[in-house]
């Protein structure tokens, strides 16, 4: 059974979000195991983080997965009061916090960043044209100026840039796949 907020806000004496006994025992692995979290704790605190959510009065979050890697599902809130909406966000930062940030960003980094490279557009524009959905001349400018449009190129809701997107943690829903949208409240 997870512990409400409270619970473990008391037992770390703060106000911040702490990590749970369970992401800690998997990041305690990764320390034992060179620093490396394996597959089978990434897909644990995944599981971690649905629970937590479920517990909290939601549907299951499916994760979408792309290439190997998660993210929490584009979401629907249609209905939802302002309240509810805060409540959400709320839940989500406790529960991504708690139960699988650490442990996502080092699986991701292991994985996907071993260089450990701090230009995020960079590797997102080599993926997509290591994925061939955009040309080898696009630029990270490139990029950068469509991502901030409002009206992205088509590619971007392929299979494969929606597989870059999620490997490098940039929000963009697949509106092609609108009806896999999560609600929230059901």
């Amino acid at each position: 059974m997870l512990k409400s907020d409270d619970d473990i806000r008391k037992e770390s004496n703060s106000t911040q979000i702490p990590m749970s006994d369970a992401q800690r025992d998997i990041i305690n692995r990764a320390i034992a195991n060179e620093g490396k979290v394996s597959r089978v704790d990434y897909e644990q605190s995944w599981m971690n983080f649905r629970s937590c959510i479920m517990n909290r009065g939601r549907t299951d979050p499916k994760p979408t997965a792309y290439g190997g890697f998660y993210a929490v599902p584009s979401m629907n809130e249609e209905g939802m009061s302002k309240t509810q909406d805060e409540k959400l966000v709320n839940d989500l930062n406790f529960c991504s916090i708690s139960e699988n940030t650490n442990t996502d960003q080092l699986y991701r980094t292991q994985e996907s960043n071993p260089e450990l490279s701090t230009d995020s557009d960079q590797l997102l524009v080599n993926c997509l044209i290591q994925k061939k959905v955009a040309p080898t001349s696009y630029t990270k400018e490139q990029f950068s100026k469509d991502w901030s449009s409002g009206s992205a190129p088509a590619f971007f809701s392929s299979a494969e840039a929606q597989e870059c997107f999620t490997l490098y943690q940039y929000g963009v829903a697949n509106t092609q796949d609108a009806d896999s949208y999560w609600k929230p409240l059901g």
